[in-house]
């Protein structure tokens, strides 16, 4: 059987390259074939070959290699002649597949994978076919790319990668026939003609015309403000994650940190704080609440009292392999342990992270802090001593939990499992550039955080860290090797998606 006119969705190809979208409305019209030629189609279908030397071939061919970065260039839905339903994305380049588990979709990762062209992250919206399908998002993620299929019932798949022409790939994903939504057509015998579900309209409607001269359905705005708002596009595995939280995301979290040399009383804060997605490239934080809950061994500063809150903001580059990204961060002086006000601490930084796909991330960059009159030092109490006057370092002062980090660091991330991800830290940094031989440092330190999760999306994340020895000091003649330097951080962060 093959659809015709009024009922089909087809795809059509692009002077760019690039995937359109034309969506029909009516009745549909069916042309018998026999049980051998079905067989063939439906294989030729699986394996992406139908005998034409243009089409997809089969992974045993040498199709040679494809230049540049794997791009998605065409995906694609079909109904197949036995009911099956069909889901195709056409990459120029090599790419590896991984299914997520989710609820009420299918997922699929397609690592290193670009989605440049807006019209190729249009949803496909297949609702009014003789499927559980409802609609196809092919959607741009840290590390990749996601093939979100979402499901009207629970259903199966399952998913191949073979080779085409020119070095580059088809992913093709193939469900079972729907014994409820796949129904045979009403009037007629034939057991490979279906009906679609719902009422049809009388007439087709009229799809707008996007930028690019592509045909967009008129609820395509709706379906894609619908899977933004359920915040799906967020990958469970840390090492998948972005720089920032998606738009439209608000991550509250605590955090307990707790520092200190040698035998001598810790320093303890207790903080929280809000990040806000604000688009998909940019957040905005807050730091209101940042306690310090323990006493100074000298009884000048008192615990329970807020000590410098802070604001701040991270936009740049996200959502593929590499990001790039700016981070400013304003601690205010206000500390009332000391009763009094100074100008603070401002961190100016460059995240940076490279995803390894599914199992881990590399993350790194660069941190300035300006610490305006020994605010920062005065309030984590650490060397002996209060510091005054403007003190610029090469260090991350992270604001919650309240917790030192390197200038330039050098994070290890690795995801066992969805659910766990297993950190190395070590950097370099330099704590106050006019006394940059004595304090320079090369940090050591290692994470553990956990996941829970609503099946595919976050829900919050735990996260333990410690820093021990804190440092090697090779430009300090007294002490090579700090063993007494030492951090210890707790931080709890959950995901609410408006």
């Amino acid at each position: 059987m093959r659809v015709h006119g009024l009922c089909r969705l087809s795809l059509l190809p692009l002077l760019l390259g690039v995937s359109g979208l034309l969506g029909c409305q009516g009745s549909a019209k069916v042309e018998a074939k026999t049980g051998d030629d079905v067989e063939a189609e439906a294989n030729a279908k699986w394996e992406g070959s139908d005998g034409d030397d243009t089409k997809p071939r089969g992974p045993g061919v040498d199709a040679g290699t494809a230049s540049g970065p794997p791009l998605v260039t065409y995906p694609g839905f079909e109904v197949m002649p036995d009911g099956r339903s069909v889901v195709t994305v056409t990459v120029r380049g090599p790419v590896t597949v991984t299914e997520q588990k989710a609820e009420g979709r299918l997922v699929y990762i397609l690592s290193g994978v670009a989605v440049p062209e807006k019209v190729n992250r249009l949803p496909l919206l297949t609702q009014h076919f003789p499927t559980q399908v409802t609609s196809v998002t092919v959607e741009q993620i840290a590390g990749g790319a996601q093939l979100v299929i979402d499901l009207r019932e629970p259903s199966k798949a399952t998913h191949r990668v073979t080779k085409t022409e020119g070095g580059g790939s088809l992913v093709t994903i193939a469900l079972p026939r729907s014994e409820k939504y796949g129904k045979t057509a009403l009037g007629t015998d034939d057991p490979n003609s279906f009906e679609r579900p719902g009422e049809a309209p009388e007439q087709d409607a009229v799809a707008a015309i996007d930028e690019t001269g592509t045909e967009i359905p008129e609820n395509a705005a709706a379906e894609t403000e619908r899977r933004r708002k359920k915040s799906k596009r967020q990958p469970k595995a840390y090492s998948m994650r972005s720089l920032t939280v998606p738009r439209g995301t608000l991550a509250p979290d605590f955090g307990l940190s707790i520092s200190g040399i040698g035998q001598g009383t810790p320093t303890t804060f207790l903080t929280s704080g809000i990040h806000i997605g604000i688009v998909d490239q940019f957040e905005m934080e807050a730091t209101i609440h940042s306690h310090r809950l323990s006493n100074n061994p000298s009884d000048v500063i008192g615990g329970g009292w807020l000590v410098l809150p802070s604001i701040g903001m991270t936009g740049g580059y996200t959502g593929h392999v590499f990001e790039i990204g700016g981070r400013l961060r304003y601690f205010t002086g206000v500390d009332t342990g000391l009763n009094a006000a100074g100008p603070g601490g401002l961190l100016l930084g460059v995240p940076t992270a490279i995803h390894l796909g599914t199992w881990g991330r590399i993350d790194t960059g660069a941190f300035v802090t300006f610490d305006f009159d020994g605010d920062l030092q005065n309030a984590r109490n650490l060397g002996g001593g209060f510091a005054s006057g403007m003190a610029v370092g090469l260090y991350d002062q992270q604001a919650s939990p309240f917790y030192l980090d390197s200038g330039i660091p050098l994070k290890f991330i690795f995801n066992p499992s969805e659910d766990v991800w297993l950190g190395v830290h070590h950097g370099f940094a330099i704590y106050d550039f006019d006394f940059a031989t004595e304090t320079l440092a090369l940090p050591l330190g290692g994470e553990i955080g956990i996941t829970a999760s609503d099946d595919y999306n976050p829900i919050a994340d735990l996260l333990f860290r410690v820093d021990f020895p804190q440092f090697f000091a090779p430009g300090n003649d007294n002490d090579l090797v700090n063993e007494d330097w030492y951090q210890v951080g707790i931080f709890f962060r959950w995901f609410h998606h408006l």
